[in-house]
């Protein structure tokens, strides 16, 4: 993980995006605290918690396409991969697929949009339901816990993109690793420059958005 954020850090222009580089060094600095603080729920936020697919990504959606009046756009949809579920915020599957599934240049037109789309598409089906969304996840509480999450969902996706975003011949075998320090370094190798690009992009995404993955983002 180290040696991926050094590579980022390094892809830098030496006064180019200064915020972003002392962003991305602090955050690398705290790498493990934030890690930490994405696996807990506090008290106060338990009563919002769900089961959340945990890796909500493109890759596990499953879509079926059949109208032949409409065929680009899907009729169905099916969540695949569930290993990693467990109980949190539904914030962290909306920044899993947001910032795993799309580009800067997406974010920056239709990120807004996507969460009042979100809340909107969630609060009709809680209302169907017989619930009330203000009561189960009042929308001031989801954006408080996309902004919590954002660290550690920015930590997960420096390590998933870098393998992601390897070529299927270039996909670790992981039946064949035979110690810790070969696994890390397997993981730990920088795709493509396209892969650089998507976590300054996100890097950038998050100070735009106001999201503190790193402590200086709030100055």
């Amino acid at each position: 993980m180290t040696r991926l954020i050094s590579d980022v850090l390094n892809s830098y222009s030496p006064h180019q995006n200064e915020k972003e580089q002392r962003a991305l060094e602090e955050f690398a600095r705290d790498s493990s605290i934030i890690y930490k603080s994405g696996l807990v729920i506090s008290s106060d936020d338990k009563k919002y918690a769900v089961e959340a697919h945990g890796d909500m990504e493109l890759r596990n959606l499953l879509l079926k396409y059949g109208r032949s009046d409409d065929p680009e756009h899907p009729t169905e949809l099916c969540i695949l991969d569930w290993q990693l579920m467990r109980v949190a915020s539904p914030a962290l599957d909306v920044l899993f697929f947001l910032f795993l599934s799309s580009d800067g240049e997406l974010r920056k037109q239709y990120y807004t949009k996507l969460i009042d789309e979100y809340y909107d598409s969630l609060s009709s089906f809680l209302r169907e339901l017989g619930s009330d969304p203000e009561v189960l996840l009042p929308f001031p509480i989801l954006l408080e816990h996309l902004r919590k999450l954002s660290g550690f969902v920015l930590l997960i996706a420096i390590w998933l993109l870098a393998t992601n975003m390897k070529e299927s011949d270039d996909v670790p075998d992981f039946s064949n690793i035979d110690s810790e320090d070969a696994l890390v370094t397997m993981i730990s190798v920088v795709p493509k420059r396209g892969y650089l690009q998507r976590i300054r992009e996100l890097v950038s995404d998050m100070i735009e958005f106001d999201y503190p993955f790193s402590k200086l983002v709030d100055q």
